[in-house]
């Protein structure tokens, strides 16, 4: 079971993620993941890394495209086995051209002695049914 604090450090640690991107604080990304992370964004077009320094080297290399703005919104923390907790939050990114985009992330949090950090990270492209539109 985790505490009100608990469940309030893992929404920071979700809306961090959002701010350290946005004004690339590549310096930061250790206090959003674990030292052996892994970082999932191949159905959004992006790469599988694992570890806080390759996500930071990752997001750092001039060729890797952010968004300008991303939000995260709907943070629902789920099951807790007493050492971890999954989290699912959707997320909004505003694209270059003004475009927006939606992505639902799937996360397992972690305790530790810096407080809590994403474990694992994946995102997963929202995108309309294939009947849309008929």
């Amino acid at each position: 079971m985790i505490t009100l604090a608990d469940r309030m450090e893992i929404h920071e640690l979700i809306n961090l993620y959002g701010h350290v991107v946005d004004e690339r604080q590549w310096e930061r990304v250790a206090e959003l993941f674990t030292d052996d992370a892994l970082f999932d964004a191949s159905e959004a077009g992006g790469m599988v890394v694992t570890g806080w320094r390759a996500v930071a080297d990752h997001w750092a290399d001039p060729a890797t495209r952010h968004p300008l703005a991303h939000h995260a919104t709907n943070i629902v923390i789920g099951a807790c086995d007493g050492e971890s907790v999954t989290v699912t939050f959707k997320g909004l990114g505003v694209g270059y051209r003004g475009r927006v985009g939606t992505l639902v992330y799937h996360a397992v949090a972690v305790p530790g002695p810096g407080g809590w950090r994403l474990a694992r990270l994946s995102a997963h492209l929202r995108q309309p049914p294939p009947d849309a539109g008929s």
